[in-house]
């Protein structure tokens, strides 16, 4: 073989290397499409990519994970079979929402408030089952008045649950 023919074939092929764009690149996100699990970013080049998936798959939202960026956050992109128009998010540095498995359910509970509120539930029937189990007397003619009062000033103390804070919003399975 020519010494002189293989040099160029190095050489051309390190030209078509340094031509090739680069697999992971930083970029910044400028919207999101929930919808098809996309986003619009921004790399350092200045020219912006549309279409960039979200999943390296987005074919089936019900499998896996995906995070949903936040508009502005950096994010590291990477290129599938090195194709700028096949592009996916590899990492976010800010994440708006998780989905687990489509996000039907909800979000997650925040197990130590679930917790919280459920003490106050026992706590109350507790209570109210010891004020039913406590002598009352009995006022005759009074349609149940006493009763009512001795209950209502036994369960004047306790707490009402509330349940609107027990789920995370922004972690959905």
């Amino acid at each position: 073989m020519n010494l002189m023919k293989l040099d160029e074939q190095i050489l051309d092929r390190l030209r078509e290397m340094v031509k090739a764009p680069y697999l992971v690149f930083p970029a910044e996100v400028k919207e999101v499409d929930r919808s098809t699990l996309s986003c619009t970013i921004l790399p350092q080049d200045g020219v912006e990519m549309f279409d960039v998936r979200l999943k390296a798959g987005v074919e089936n939202v019900t499998e896996g994970l995906v995070e949903i960026p936040a508009i502005n956050s950096s994010v590291l992109v990477v290129l599938i079979g090195n194709s700028p128009e096949n592009a996916f998010v590899a990492k976010c540095s800010r994440v708006e929402e998780v989905l687990f498995y489509g996000g039907e359910n909800g979000g997650l509970i925040k197990v130590s408030e679930l917790v919280s509120q459920l003490e106050k539930v026992n706590s109350y029937l507790k209570t109210l089952t010891n004020a039913f189990m406590a002598p009352v007397p009995v006022v005759s003619g009074d349609g149940g008045t006493a009763l009512a009062g001795h209950i209502s000033s036994q369960l004047a103390s306790e707490q009402i649950p509330d349940y609107s804070k027990i789920e995370n919003p922004k972690v959905k399975h």
